[in-house]
């Protein structure tokens, strides 16, 4: 977005501003856009990503705790007691993608464009 912005506006405040320029200001924008909805989706991917792994986590957490109090049902030897009392919690299902953040972002990046086109 900085570069962008610095490049768009020194394509404004050339003298005599050729239609080149402008174009590759256009063109840089563009590609700005374009860099934030990758980026956008590269994160949502990831933390998505990241809730998966806590319900696998969560998974072989539980079933680790199931293994050992079946292990001690067998040999007949008892649980320590943090074992026995150990609470695991289920992963909150929710999923909170970066929508604000790239948001703010992108309004950003439009509201250099209509200054730019302004001045």
């Amino acid at each position: 977005m900085f570069f962008s912005s610095c490049y768009c506006l020194g394509a404004k405040r050339i003298e005599n501003i050729d239609k080149s320029e402008v174009l590759a200001a256009n063109i840089v924008w563009i590609v700005s856009i374009i860099i934030f909805i990758g980026l956008y989706t590269k994160d949502s991917n990831c933390v998505k990503n990241a809730k998966s792994t806590e319900f696998e986590i969560y998974r072989l957490e539980v079933e680790d705790l199931r293994n050992k109090k079946h292990i001690a049902e067998i040999t007949g030897e008892p649980l320590p007691d943090y074992a026995l009392n150990k609470q695991i919690d289920m992963p909150n299902e929710k999923v909170s993608l970066p929508i604000i953040y790239y948001s703010v972002l992108l309004v950003i990046d439009i509201i250099i464009k209509i200054i730019i086109k302004i001045f």
